[in-house]
Parts: structure tokens; sequence; C-alpha cells
């Protein structure tokens, strides 16, 4: 798997602690994991970035993008969702849970185990991370050897996306049309999109003005189940597209292996 340099900073939640307000973070790097066709292995790290000893605790849960998109809903035990398919038992991960103290992190592993008769396509499900506070003079060592705290304080989840794509993926999105219209916060662009892809896409959107200046939109999620997208995406205030003479709105893949920042296709937008 690529290495990826950015770094995910979340807020899991905020304690007050009366004069002052702390609030609690952590670092979370990559904010996706994708291991494509071939590829076994991969690694996530996490950071405790606050200054209280925090509790993490993983699990698997199931999330996926409405086959009309573009909202990407966690599913209820056993729940289906047409086109989805969840990764099931072909990946593990270690450690299940770990203590850091402030500053301190820890790598998490993922291992794909693949059955010989995995069909061709992309799996994905959501790796929860639950965040507790520790109080330190009540942490105990199991007999396992994995600590583990007897108060835990404030809970607060987040998840992030993981990938894996089993044999040839391909991507084939249609961006059928872009058009100027007007949301409660502001000018938006309203896209519809027609999705054949058979692996997920992370795009970002650019507002071309007059094949020259440009503005980075709101990146749009597009998982391979989700086969159709209708969205109005903010246009930032500062862009001044209403002197273009020519506006066109162009999709580029991020992290995609074929699409590194490449232009998936393009459209005019219309007024």
């Amino acid at each position: 798997m690529k290495q990826r340099s950015w770094i995910f900073f979340i807020f899991f939640g905020v304690l007050v602690v009366l004069p002052a307000m702390q609030a609690w973070a952590t670092f979370i790097s990559p904010k996706r994991v994708m291991i494509e066709d071939k590829e076994r292995a991969a690694k996530l790290t996490i950071q405790n970035g606050t200054d209280q000893t925090l509790a993490y605790r993983f699990e698997w849960e199931q999330r996926a993008q409405n086959p009309n998109g573009p909202e990407v809903v966690l599913l209820k035990e056993g729940e289906v969702s047409p086109g989805y398919k969840p990764l099931g038992d072909i990946i593990q991960f270690s450690p299940r849970q770990v203590i850091l103290k402030p500053g301190e992190h820890q790598k998490i592993r993922f291992l794909v185990k693949r059955p010989a008769d995995l069909a061709e396509g992309e799996y994905h499900s959501h790796f929860l991370i639950k965040t507790e506070r520790v109080d330190e003079d009540q942490i105990v060592q199991e007999a396992n050897g994995n600590t583990v705290s007897g108060t835990l304080m404030v809970r607060a989840n987040v998840s992030i996306p993981v990938f894996v794509r089993q044999g040839a993926t391909s991507v084939g999105v249609n961006l059928k049309s872009a058009s100027l219209t007007q949301i409660d916060k502001g000018a938006a662009i309203r896209v519809a999109i027609g999705n054949e892809s058979t692996r997920s896409l992370y795009i970002k959107p650019e507002l071309v003005c007059n094949d020259a200046q440009t503005a980075t939109l709101q990146t749009i999620k597009l998982y391979a189940e989700a086969k159709s997208l209708e969205d109005s995406i903010l246009i930032p205030k500062d862009f001044a597209y209403g002197s273009c003479s020519s506006l066109k709105l162009r999709l580029l893949g991020t992290d995609d292996f074929e699409y590194p920042n490449k232009m998936i296709t393009e459209v005019n937008v219309t007024r």
C-alpha cells in the first residue's frame, strides 16, 4: 500500500473543566485505508493529541452509500444494501484495544486473507475507534497482559473507511450535468453523476474560469455501490464566477492509483 502523508485531525468531544474548556483530539493517519489487489497488509497510526490518558477500543461497523447517494448510512446488524459488499472475515486487525498517554501513538495493523474463491470487486467496512478518558489511578492489568481501565468517562466514537480490492477494478464516472444554483449557505454547483465504477472514489471537484482560474470544491464521496449521485456543492465566496465567460466543472481523482490528481471528466456549467 502506498504511504500517504496526510494527517486526519479529529475532535472526539469536549470536556468542560472549570474554569477552562479542554478539547479532546486524536490524530489519525491515513484518513482512509485502501488495499489494492494482491496487497495483503496495511497499517493505520493513531496518536493521542490531548493531555489526558485515553483508552481506544476498535471494531468494525458497516456503512454503505445509498444507491442514489450522497448519504453514507450505518447499517444495522444483518441489514443489506444493494451492491454493497462488507469486508467480513477477509480482514483482521491488531491490537483490539490500547491505552495511550498524552502524545503517545499506536500502529494498527490490518492483514487480508483472501479466499481462493473470493469474487472480484471491492469490499469495504468502517473501522470504528471508540475513545474514553481513563482515570490513571484505576488502570489495571489483565491476565493476558492487555491494559484496560476500571474507570472510563465521556465516550466518543469515529470511524474511517477501509477498502479491499480483489482483481481488476475500473472507473466509470459520467458527469451528466453541472449547473449554478442557490442554497441556504450561498451559491453552489448542482451536480448529477452516473456511476458504473467497480471501485470507490474520492473526487476533487474543480471549478474552472476561462480555462485559467480554478477553485477547489468540497470532496465528493462516490462509493462503488452508488450508481448515481445528485448533490449541491458550495462555491467559495471569494471565487468571482460571475465574471467568467467560460465556466467548467472538472472531476479529479485524489488518492486513486489510476487517477492521482488527474482529471476523470469535465463538463460545462450551465447558468
